[in-house]
């Protein structure tokens, strides 16, 4: 059986959405699994690799559907880390999703220069860098006097 032939064999297609729902082994995440090459690796980049062409090194898939067990090529596209952040792919169980938000709580713009991420226990959350730095120097000024 080819790769292709195993994927589409573990898919249920949802009439609603068009979503190609995975149904097999899935990853800690909740990201559908398939081996392939002789190790496991997450069954959407593999349909998109199948159907889409080869992934770009440095890019991340996006479920444009906001669907992890989503399979389906035409709900899947390249972006960049940043981007994908910023989409929300991470949900925090706030139904107003951080990654939405444009600027942060004083105003500043999460570009791609003014923003860094950290680890949480539910994916990754984003900082200011400006908020940083000005915190940086009041606890500098309150330490040195």
């Amino acid at each position: 059986m080819t790769v292709k032939e195993r994927l589409q064999s573990k898919i249920k297609i949802d009439p609603k959405t068009g979503c190609w729902n995975w149904t097999a082994s899935t990853t800690s995440g909740g990201y559908g699994q398939l081996y392939f090459e002789g190790r496991p690796h997450k069954a959407h980049r593999i349909s998109y690799m199948l159907f889409k062409g080869p992934l770009t090194p440095g890019l991340e898939i996006d479920h444009l559907c906001r669907n992890k067990l989503c399979c389906n090529p035409d709900h899947l596209e390249e972006v960049s880390h940043a981007e994908n952040i910023a989409r929300g792919i991470f949900p925090t169980g706030d139904k107003h999703h951080q990654g939405k938000k444009t600027h942060c709580i004083n105003g500043h713009e999460f570009t791609e220069d003014n923003t860094y991420w950290y680890p949480q226990a539910h994916g990754m959350s984003r900082g200011c860098k400006e908020c940083r730095r000005q915190s940086n120097r009041e606890y500098y000024h309150r330490r040195k006097n």
